[in-house]
Order: structure tokens, then C-alpha cells, then sequence
């Protein structure tokens, strides 16, 4: 097994995680660059695995920690993607538990803290519709918080506003039937106020 070639896997994974493919074309490249023998390197990513340095696992965990906030569903599968991975992993599981399943690893920390996002109690990644709910409060609860939509804002101002929070939300990867609750439950909640 080539010395050169763990040493770099192994500073590459000291500053973050890595998906097998992802690492594996860093390590091609760092090969053809300083001339080294390509041959070992399925060894060392084998190394890797059983030695617990890298595991596509703990890497899509921490995308999902860190993308799950902000960004819906389709835009972490292609994210994951990218990284060589599909998600669900198991063909068995939907999104929402196979990302739960994802999440709750031992040595895991929580997803989303006291935000009040991810309920610790149930253990429970919020869906789709949850997050673009969450979204939306977070960008447009604030700014209309005591403004009734129907009674203060003019059709085209509230038709103006639903198009660009859909747009937003589309753009970060939310599904349209995600959207579309998030948006009568978003109204729901304002009206709410009143």
C-alpha cells in the first residue's frame, strides 16, 4: 500500500468528510500529479473503511445536518449525487426515515439543537413541508407579522408576494406540493393572528 497516497487520504479526512468517490478522485488526481502508482488505491480506500476514517454514512449525515434547514428534498438528492451517493440509500425506507435513520447515529449530535426544528423527543427529521414552512417564517414572518394578508395587502401585492416566496422556495428544491401546503399553512398561521 502506497505510504504517500494514506497520508494524503488521511489529511484530506482530518479537515472533513468525504464520500468514497469524492476521495477517490482527490487521490487519482494527487496520483497522476506526483507521478504514483494508481494500483493501491482501491487498498487504501479499503483501509479507510475498515479503520473507520471514512464512511459515506457519517458524510451524508453531515450533509443532511447541514443542508436540511434550507434546502428541500430534490436539491439534497442532487447534492448527494454529486458526492456519488443516493439517498434513500435503502429502497426500503422513504426520505424522511432513511434521513432520520441517517441522523441518529451514536456518536451523532442533534440535528437542529433548541432551533425547535427537529423534535428530540420523537426523534423525527421534519419533512419537506415542515422545513418550507419553517423557511418561510423565518423570511416573511417577521416582515408581515400583524399584517392580515387578505384584509391588509391588495390582490396584486399578495399574488406578487406568493409567486416570489414559491419561486424562493422552488429554488432551494422544495417540491411543489411541499410549496403549496407550506403556503395555505403559512397564510393559515397569519390569519391566525388575528
Amino acid at each position: 500500500m502506497n505510504r504517500s497516497l494514506k497520508a494524503y487520504a488521511l489529511a484530506l479526512l482530518a479537515r472533513r468528510e468525504y464520500s468514497r468517490y469524492e476521495l477517490s478522485v482527490k487521490m487519482q488526481r494527487y496520483a497522476k500529479r506526483w507521478s504514483l502508482d494508481e494500483t493501491d488505491l482501491d487498498d487504501v480506500l479499503a483501509w479507510l473503511q475498515d479503520h473507520r476514517f471514512q464512511s459515506d454514512s457519517r458524510f451524508a449525515a453531515t450533509l443532511l445536518r447541514r443542508r436540511l434547514a434550507q434546502f428541500g428534498d430534490r436539491a439534497i438528492a442532487a447534492e448527494l449525487a454529486q458526492h456519488g451517493l443516493q439517498w434513500p440509500v435503502s429502497p426500503g425506507l422513504n426520505r424522511s426515515s432513511q434521513s432520520s435513520a441517517l441522523l441518529h447515529q451514536p456518536d451523532a449530535e442533534p440535528l437542529f439543537g433548541s432551533s425547535g426544528l427537529f423534535d428530540e423527543q420523537e426523534n423525527q427529521v421534519p419533512s419537506e413541508e415542515d422545513r418550507a414552512l419553517a423557511w418561510l417564517q423565518r423570511r416573511y414572518g417577521v416582515r408581515f407579522n400583524g399584517v392580515r394578508f387578505n384584509a391588509d395587502l391588495e390582490p396584486e401585492e399578495r399574488l406578487q408576494l406568493e409567486q416570489k416566496a414559491k419561486r424562493a422556495l422552488a429554488s432551494r428544491g422544495f417540491g411543489f406540493d411541499a410549496i403549496r401546503k407550506a403556503w395555505r399553512a403559512f397564510l393559515c398561521a397569519q390569519e391566525a393572528q388575528f
